[in-house]
């Protein structure tokens, strides 16, 4: 159960950045991209914490190893953070703050993708 999840994970975060986010972008002018993707990034964190959780709680329940429970515990909180912070994001962006804007965002990303990158491990580890 913990792949299936880990993988949902990947796959989610991989369609939102190469699928989602990018055809938004090239469909769409700035303004009105950044409007869809202000509705979307939230969600998408939101989906994340719920797996994250559900990942935590499974690992727990499973008596799984120390390093499976810690992906669960940052596949929770990172997402978390990164809700938290949309808001200071977009308020950064417009106000045209371009480098707070941009500290939050690599924040975000960066985040976003040790969620990833934790997620692929698991499907090695578990």
């Amino acid at each position: 159960m913990l792949v299936f999840l880990s993988g949902i994970v990947v796959g989610m975060i991989l369609f939102q950045t190469i699928v989602v986010a990018a055809s938004i972008f090239r469909t769409l002018e700035p303004p009105e991209a950044g409007k869809v993707l202000r509705k979307i990034f939230p969600k998408l964190f939101a989906a994340l914490t719920f797996l994250g959780l559900v990942f935590l709680t499974i690992s727990v329940l499973q008596h799984a190893r120390n390093l499976i429970k810690a992906v669960g515990i940052i596949g929770v909180v990172f997402p978390v953070i990164c809700y938290l912070i949309v808001p200071a994001t977009n308020r950064a962006k417009d106000e045209g703050k371009h480098k707070t804007f941009a500290m939050y965002h690599r924040i975000s990303v960066m985040l976003t993708m040790i969620v990833l990158l934790l997620n692929i491990a698991v499907l090695f580890l578990a």
